[in-house]
């Protein structure tokens, strides 16, 4: 009696095969990648899903059968003509198999969402009707035994097929611990080494050590020079917690040519109507650091814009150091705040467009020559709907804007490597964590635009990052960064009292959320950990169903036996 797979235990026995052979895939994949480590990075996407696909064409091709359908006793079966035999099968798998369409889906610098909608119909609609189209389906090898085909003579028995499964899961664990001793950080290899992943080598990096070698300049020259073409440069902050970012912007605002040609720090932090406060403090003496340290703290409580308390432990050394500079400076760096007290959350969509205006009305009632201006992430894109967007319209040709190593959300909203990580190996290759780097005529520009996940309904749009940014600042490697949240003073009576009132007016925040910190200030490390260890817990959770797998493969070869 003919068997078939699509029964309900053909089902259950066509889904274990797929189990069996993804994972094969999984460690086939880190085979690969070690093998191309040399050459180029391989990312997990796209580069296991196409090792997946070319799994499947092979096994396909070579042996009618894959590794997973074999131990099941399954294989392709071939009604149309041999000749085409090839042609069919790539397209079988290059259009319906589930690498592929996840491939076709997701593969591309930007989200298109017409174009993922239609792609979707297609593959679906090819894969219900791709027996007819394709003439290749899944069936028990016994099927074509009597017709005297080919496929026959490739029917192994479970053992040895356990046995080759069992092979390639050891030879890819081998092969990603060997990755990762070869090419992984070695700051988290000595602090944590369950969060060590494998990065690009130094070979595959080279254009990018030669261009910082060769090209890599001052960080304050480089702005220095863009203040001689440009008269507004918008500098794209990292996360806001982070906390060396602002020990150089401190440093670069304070540089004796700053203070004297440039003068004008615009900043996303910190209300618009509290200029003139925090012009107050800075030319207040205070006796002591701590009558300093309660008056910067009271400050930033009374100066607050879409969230109830901002409670970055960096905005408050920054405001502290820059009151005590400005206060002895004979020409002090004026700093000028441009967000607004958000009491209306339905508004919030003109947040860029408001911030924009305040720097854009500021410079022109001002007579601001030149400025230097302090945004995060996408608000410093020069695209549509962003601020430094509506800076460029109302300055054409005079506005700037540079980008300082950072991280990326990725899907899951958890910080990922830019470029995975190829600019921060370079640095490290380099032997230079503090250098800026301009887009044009160089790799760095030339790399596709990934700090933010582009998505449009209609056409596809492939951005480099020297479409975004004129530059970049790399300053400190990822694993010498912080993030620090809690400053002196913070809950003070008069302050807690203040905060209180506050959130009759700015709904969409709890002060109870900020009160872990009364018991001092908390900061988290930088660089890849957390994405590293849970990506490593997934690699494990793979690991560990492939050795279920096999166990249960193993069982099964025993009781046939």
């Amino acid at each position: 009696m003919k068997f078939n797979p699509l029964s309900k235990n053909g089902e259950y026995y066509t889904f274990m095969a797929f189990l069996i052979d993804a994972t094969a895939a999984f460690f086939v994949y880190q085979t690969v990648a070690l093998i191309a480590a040399y050459f180029f990075f391989m990312p997990f996407f796209p580069g296991f899903f196409t090792v997946w696909l070319l799994y499947y064409l092979g096994c396909f091709i070579l042996k009618g059968t894959t590794l997973g359908l074999t131990f099941f006793d399954f294989c392709l079966e071939d009604k149309g003509k041999r000749q085409t035999y090839i042609l069919r099968i790539i397209l079988r798998e290059g259009l319906t198999s589930f690498p592929a369409v996840v491939l076709w889906l997701f593969l591309g610098d930007s989200i298109v969402l017409l174009r993922i909608a239609l792609v979707a119909i297609v593959c679906l609609a090819l894969t219900i009707w791709r027996k007819r189209l394709f003439k290749l389906k899944v069936i028990r090898k016994e099927a074509v035994a009597s017709n005297g085909s080919l496929l026959n003579s490739l029917r192994s028995t479970r053992w040895k097929i356990s046995g080759i499964y069992g092979s390639v899961i050891v030879l890819g664990v081998a092969c990603f611990c060997l990755n990762v001793w070869l090419t992984g950080d070695k700051v988290i290899m000595s602090e944590k080494p369950i969060a060590m992943r494998p990065r690009p080598s130094a070979n595959s990096v080279g254009k990018y050590v030669d261009y910082i070698n060769s090209d890599g300049k001052d960080i304050n020259k480089y702005i220095k020079e863009l203040f001689r073409e440009y008269d507004h440069v918008v500098l794209c902050e990292r996360w806001h917690p982070e906390g060396t970012q602002y020990d150089m912007i401190y440093d670069l605002v304070t540089t004796p040519y700053f203070a004297d040609s440039i003068g004008h720090v615009f900043t996303e932090i910190g209300n618009v109507e509290k200029r003139e406060d925090f012009r107050r403090l800075t030319a207040t003496a205070f006796p002591n650091d701590s009558l300093r340290e309660k008056a910067v703290a009271s400050f930033i409580v009374d100066s607050q814009t879409v969230w109830l308390l901002w409670s970055n432990t960096n905005w408050f050394n920054f405001l502290k150091k820059m009151s005590e500079f400005n206060h002895d400076c004979e020409k002090p760096v004026d700093l000028l705040f441009t967000d607004i007290l958000w009491k209306d959350y339905g508004k919030i969509s003109e947040r860029d467009s408001v911030m924009a205006y305040n720097v854009i009305n500021t410079v022109r009632s001002d007579s601001i020559g030149k400025s230097l201006v302090i945004m995060n992430y996408r608000h410093a894109f020069m695209k549509a709907p962003n601020c430094a967007y509506y800076l460029q319209n109302a300055f054409p040709g005079k506005v700037a804007n540079v980008v300082l190593n950072t991280f990326r959300p990725n899907v899951f909203q958890i910080p990922s490597a830019i470029r995975q990580g190829r600019w921060d190996v370079a640095a490290e290759y380099a032997g230079k964590d503090r250098f800026a780097v301009d887009f044009k005529d160089s790799p760095f520009g030339d790399d596709p635009f990934d700090l933010f996940q582009v998505v449009s309904l209609y056409s596809p749009k492939t951005v480099k990052y020297k479409d975004m940014f004129n530059g970049m600042i790399y300053y400190t490697l990822p694993a010498q960064q912080y993030a620090g949240n809690g400053f002196p003073y913070m809950f003070t009576p008069g302050n807690e009292a203040k905060l209180q009132a506050e959130k009759a007016v700015m709904p969409g925040d709890r002060l109870s959320n900020y009160y872990y910190m009364k018991h001092g200030s908390s900061v988290q490390k930088g660089g890849n950990y957390f994405e590293n260890y849970v990506l490593n817990l997934a690699y494990l959770l793979i690991a560990l169903l492939s050795i279920i797998l096999l166990a249960g493969m193993s069982i099964a070869a025993f009781r046939q036996r």
